[in-house]
């Protein structure tokens, strides 16, 4: 799995505490496979005034049989 059309990293400035939530996405590319499967990613996430907080997440794939499928991943 590998990003496309833009960074790995994004930049959400300086965040106030509070119980905002703010939602980030990536366009995703997965290499073509003939058996439906589960990847596995991760995201770090740091800031100035927290700690560094790593959350793992998995996507389920399904065939594919070529190279025309984007998926967008979010850290829900």
């Amino acid at each position: 799995m590998s990003v496309v059309g833009g960074d790995n990293t994004i930049s959400l400035g300086d965040l106030p505490v509070s119980n905002k939530q703010i939602q980030v996405s990536w366009k995703v590319k997965v290499d073509p496979s003939s058996i439906d499967k589960i990847e596995k990613y991760g995201i770090i996430v740091t800031a100035d005034n927290a700690d560094t907080k790593t959350l793992e997440r998995e996507i389920e794939i399904p065939v594919i049989d070529n190279n025309d499928l984007v998926l967008m991943l979010d850290n829900k």
